[in-house]
């Protein structure tokens, strides 16, 4: 009597023999009877690879190939045969690997934006702002009467007081005062 793999197993071949696990990190997302290692899907977080030529692949393809965990600014957000995204310029995981949802890449400093969709974008603080912390938060004005010389501060010290004022812009407290 034939029976079904159960879910998280396949069987590629005709006749006797008995079902494989899916490799480690991957499932048939509930289905029972698969067919083929391809039927294997690395979980959140993980991407294929073959380990014979060591190179990336968004599906299962082989016995010897296997699930990695997401690299470091990357991240996978579902259960399906797909590589890792890279997470989008001026941004980083932090150094976290594994990484299950866009929202685990944050702005670096000098760059704002909330990273809750894959089309989401850090933006450099516009001129008069910065940004020294990486994250969410927004980019802060300058002190009152000074500006910065580019976008993308990522210090109040990129803060430079404006003509006819003096101060050392040091603290986001720092003033500038009227030249005298």
């Amino acid at each position: 009597m034939c029976e079904a793999c159960p879910v998280d197993m396949y069987k590629a071949t005709r006749g006797e023999g008995s079902c494989v696990p899916c490799p480690a990190d991957s499932t048939t997302n509930g289905n029972a009877a698969a067919p083929r290692i391809a039927a294997c899907v690395c979980d959140l977080g993980y991407e294929a690879r073959v380990t014979a030529g060591g190179g990336r692949t968004p599906s299962l393809q082989s016995p010897s190939s296997v699930c990695d965990v997401c690299p470091v600014d990357t991240y996978k957000d579902v259960q399906e045969a797909q590589l890792c995204t890279d997470c989008t310029a001026h941004s980083s995981t932090q150094g976290i690997t594994g990484s299950t949802a866009v929202d685990a890449c944050l702005c670096d400093t000098g760059f704002e934006g909330d990273l809750n969709s894959s089309d989401a974008v850090c933006t450099p603080c516009a001129y008069g702002k910065y940004k020294s912390s990486v994250g969410t938060d927004l980019c802060v004005d300058c002190p009152a009467n000074s500006d910065t010389l580019r976008p993308g501060a990522q210090s109040v010290d990129e803060c430079m007081c404006n003509m006819g004022w003096s101060g050392a812009l040091t603290l986001p407290e720092s003033e500038c005062t009227v030249c005298a």
